[in-house]
């Protein structure tokens, strides 16, 4: 793919990319640099497809002492709050992704709170702060694994709309998480799977009814239901409560915003176990 175009943008047109870096150069000569596919990232095919492979890496983060695990999920609630970061973050998870020790001369254009999180984060990562960046990291298998999870979280967080963040941690607060994964499956057959759901097996028996989306959503009371709502709108599925019925629908049936929000919700609750 070609990196550089020739490019006519009538007067006062405003212009956006989202790439990481662009140059317009005074002969109209547009240069930009495509996003290079992440090392830690997933690849967007279905959510069993996706949990699968999260659990490969994240097997090492759930072996981990409860109370680890515990620092890692309150610095990862800490994170939820410093959106403005997380471009910066996932950078040094590329770096270490590539088992390069990060620069970490980003955390001195962050604000004191945010750079002491980000340094917590990377002690229960184990990478010294002292070593200059660039320089290979040797860290054991397992301190890998973690990373790697670690950075498919930063990664969907940086993804998603910003604003839906508070949300996020609002359900974590909630203990709704189980009860969230389980919609966003069900939304997916839905209203993201090309194929049927059949209700009769292969040997013509009919299959053991399973909760629905409706019956999910009315077991959340009424601000549990207000914060799912915030987070289902951010990939076009309006769910409504009137009285005791459920009514939903789908306005976009592909938007990748369903996995980055199952990942972030899939990791943060496996590590508050």
């Amino acid at each position: 793919m070609e990196e550089t175009k020739k490019i006519l943008f009538p007067a006062g047109t405003p212009i956006a990319y989202k790439v990481l870096e662009l140059a317009i150069a005074g002969d109209g000569t547009l240069g930009f640099q495509w996003r290079k596919t992440k090392l830690c990232s997933l690849r967007l095919t279905s959510l069993s497809a996706q949990k699968a492979e999260i659990d490969k890496s994240l097997a090492e983060l759930t072996k981990l002492p409860k109370d680890k695990r515990l620092l890692f999920h309150n610095t990862f609630l800490e994170i939820l709050g410093s959106s403005d970061n997380l471009p910066d973050i996932e950078t040094m998870f590329d770096q270490m992704c590539e088992s390069l020790q990060p620069d970490l001369q980003i955390l001195d254009l962050m604000e004191d709170k945010d750079a002491a999180c980000v340094e917590k984060l990377l002690d229960l990562l184990g990478i010294r702060k002292a070593d200059p960046p660039g320089q290979p990291l040797t860290l054991t298998p397992g301190q890998n694994e973690v990373i790697k999870t670690v950075a498919i979280l930063i990664q969907s967080l940086n993804e998603l709309n910003p604003d839906i963040l508070p949300d996020l941690a609002a359900s974590v607060k909630m203990k709704i998480i189980p009860t969230l994964l389980k919609l966003l499956e069900k939304i997916e057959k839905q209203y993201f799977n090309p194929f049927p759901i059949h209700l009769v097996d292969v040997a013509g028996n009919m299959q053991k009814p399973e909760e629905t989306l409706e019956t999910l959503a009315l077991q959340l009371t009424d601000s549990e239901l207000l914060t799912t709502q915030k987070i289902l709108k951010e990939f076009g599925v309006d769910l409504k409560r009137a009285k005791s019925t459920i009514t939903h629908h789908c306005d976009n049936r592909h938007n990748a915003m369903l996995f980055h929000i199952f990942s972030s919700l899939y990791i943060l609750s496996a590590c508050a176990e």
